[in-house]
């Protein structure tokens, strides 16, 4: 009996790794909006897009996402791990720029210098 619960927890921790390498662990929301950078880029080498990269940080045990661009960053948009945009005026986007940590670079473009 031990060996069949053994081998049925090595091929569901298989599975669950695989799963997360295809999906390459990031939301969909997310996966579609740099899909269209790259097919934006793809169409104009020129496009600001280029300059732009997509960041994860960890704020209060929560995922984020940030876009930022070189040109138009001075305020990056922020968004939830679900989505939804953060909206700059509030106080809740200054305590989460004052408390964010564990910057990820999950796509950038060609022109983008992480500083």
């Amino acid at each position: 009996m031990r060996k069949y619960f053994f081998i049925l927890a090595v091929f569901s921790l298989l599975v669950s790794c695989k799963e997360k390498e295809e999906g390459n662990g990031l939301p969909a929301w997310l996966q579609e909006k740099i899909a269209a950078d790259e097919a934006d880029i793809a169409a104009d080498t020129q496009t600001y897009k280029t300059l732009g990269a997509w960041i994860q940080f960890t704020y209060r045990h929560s995922t984020y996402f940030e876009y930022h661009n070189m040109i138009f960053s001075s305020l990056p948009k922020v968004y939830y791990n679900e989505g939804g945009e953060m909206n700059f005026a509030l106080p809740e986007y200054d305590e989460y720029q004052k408390g964010k940590c564990c910057k990820v670079i999950v796509w950038k473009g060609d022109g983008y210098i992480d500083h």
